[in-house]
């Protein structure tokens, strides 16, 4: 079958879409290119012009005379003022969509306050917001994940807020802090004090003469320093610190080589179903040491922020939406420690909901109280200003 002119399939666009159009010359219209598809069209439409008053055209007939000869001449006017802007707008390069399913690698700990991570995995929330996240488990401490994340081997993680501090002391303008998780006695806390059944000892004094355990680290020693203290204990003298492996905590426990562990959860759920301790203290650090204390934070590094904006603006709100859904759903969320924490069920349900705060709820005086703490104390060697962790702060 022969295939029609250009002047017959011209012809039946006219009958179809451009007659009808004009057939009352008495209503104003406006020329409009039909092909290229223009983005301008759709913004005549968006703001307010009924498609009756527009008249799609090829753009290659908007100045024949059989055209022409019929449309207001107000309107014609506008018309031919608007098309070369609408010409040139169909020419622009498009705008690149995000790209869909991304990859993100993520670092994390077996640890409580990784529990956005774990719930914006089993939720779908990296996937809602256009991620492909992987979840890796970091077997050993906070610098492990934190060497992961610099040497680009992770996307994103989940760090203690002292690990953050510490590196970006050493390394300026690295990091960029997102989110947090937070102590204060009115929120349930990541720090518990844990004491063996058989020891007698009832409160923070007690410890007197005893060996406490807790974790690793410089800041993880200034602040149990600083409970000690707050107690009337001179923790030089009157109580000797082992800073333990935690896989190494609760055999300390049970075994007598230290009385108590000022330990982060799981720990003092794991020590108390095992039978080898029982909780005295649920808030050991505050207020004793600090009325709120950031204890944790999801990090990017600051070139991954800078260069890819937007991957990073759809991480950020995974995370808070996995916050989000915390908050609305405690329970739930507890489950997940199963599988991510390396828990019993039993435990898991003994464990706290740390409080999170989201991208825009961050307390940045908290946040500099808690670094200047650190310095005072000598883990800092200098004053850091914290808000350089958080470009977008206002």
């Amino acid at each position: 079958m022969p295939r029609a002119s250009n002047n017959a399939v011209r012809k039946r666009f006219y009958q179809r879409n451009v007659s009808s159009a004009i057939s009352d010359a008495s209503q104003p219209r406006i020329l409009i290119p039909a092909n290229p598809p223009s983005p301008a069209t759709l913004a005549l439409l968006a703001f307010g012009f009924p498609r009756r008053m527009l008249i799609f055209a090829p753009t290659y007939d908007i100045l024949s005379s059989q055209v022409m000869k019929r449309v207001h001449p107000v309107m014609l006017k506008l018309s031919l003022f608007l098309l070369p802007i609408i010409l040139a707008a169909s020419c622009l390069t498009p705008v690149k969509p995000p790209t869909l399913n991304e990859p993100v690698r993520v670092a994390y700990l077996p640890i409580i306050p990784d529990l956005p991570l774990f719930v914006a995995q089993e939720q779908g929330l990296f996937k809602k917001h256009g991620l492909d996240s992987s979840l890796t488990k970091i077997a050993g401490s906070g610098n492990q994940v934190l060497e992961t994340l610099s040497r680009g081997d992770a996307d994103f993680a989940y760090l203690a807020y002292s690990t953050v501090l510490e590196a970006e002391q050493q390394a300026p303008g690295s990091f960029v802090v997102l989110h947090h998780n937070v102590d204060a006695k009115e929120f349930p806390s990541l720090y518990a004090l844990v004491v063996s059944p058989k020891s007698g000892i009832r409160t923070v004094a007690n410890l007197k003469g005893k060996a406490v355990g807790t974790f690793p680290g410089a800041a993880m020693l200034v602040l149990t320093k600083l409970m000690l203290a707050a107690e009337g204990l001179d923790p030089g003298k009157d109580v000797r610190i082992m800073q333990l492996a935690p896989p190494a905590q609760v055999a300390a426990l049970q075994t007598g080589q230290v009385a108590a562990l000022l330990a982060l959860e799981p720990i003092g759920a794991l020590a108390v179903h095992a039978g080898a301790g029982e909780y005295i203290d649920r808030w050991p650090l505050t207020p004793r040491v600090a009325k709120t204390i950031p204890t944790g934070g999801s990090v990017v590094l600051r070139k991954t922020y800078e260069t890819k904006a937007d991957y990073v603006t759809r991480i950020t709100a995974a995370i808070d939406d996995a916050i989000d859904y915390i908050r609305a759903h405690p329970e739930t969320a507890v489950g997940l420690y199963v599988k991510y924490c390396d828990v019993s069920e039993a435990v898991a349900k003994d464990l706290p909901v740390l409080h999170f705060w989201k991208s825009t709820e961050t307390d940045l005086k908290v946040c500099q109280d808690y670094a200047d703490l650190l310095q005072r104390e000598g883990d800092l060697r200098a004053p850091l200003n914290v808000r350089t962790l958080y470009p977008t702060a206002k």
